[in-house]
C-alpha cells in the first residue's frame, strides 16, 4: 500500500518544486532585473549612457585645465622665491648673543 504512494509523492514534490522555481523566475524577471534586461535588449538605455559619458568628459577636461593653472601658479611662485634669494635679498640676522664662548 505504501509502495503505491511513493511515485505519487514524487510527482507531487516535482510539481511543487517546478511551481516554486517558475514563480521565483517570474518574480525576478518582472522586477528591476527584468526591466533592466528589457531595456538593454531593446537598446533604450544607450542614449542616456552616451550623454553621461560626454558630460563626464567635459568635467574631466575642466579639471585638467584647473590642474594646469594651479601648476603654472606653483611654478611661478617657485621662480619668484628662488629669484629673491639669488638677487641678494636681505637676510634677516638674529640679534643678541649667539655664541657660548663667553660663558
Amino acid at each position: 500500500m505504501w509502495n503505491d504512494l511513493v511515485p505519487i509523492a514524487g510527482m507531487v514534490t516535482g510539481l511543487l518544486m517546478t511551481g516554486m522555481v517558475t514563480w521565483g523566475l517570474v518574480s525576478v524577471f518582472r522586477g528591476p532585473v527584468g526591466q533592466a534586461l528589457g531595456r538593454r535588449i531593446g537598446g533604450h538605455g544607450a542614449d542616456h549612457l552616451e550623454d553621461e559619458v560626454l558630460e563626464l568628459r567635459d568635467v574631466v577636461a575642466g579639471l585638467a585645465e584647473e590642474l594646469r593653472d594651479a601648476q603654472e601658479r606653483l611654478d611661478f611662485t617657485e621662480r619668484m622665491l628662488s629669484a629673491g634669494t639669488d638677487r641678494g635679498a636681505p637676510v634677516i640676522e638674529e640679534t643678541g648673543p649667539t655664541s657660548t664662548d663667553g660663558i
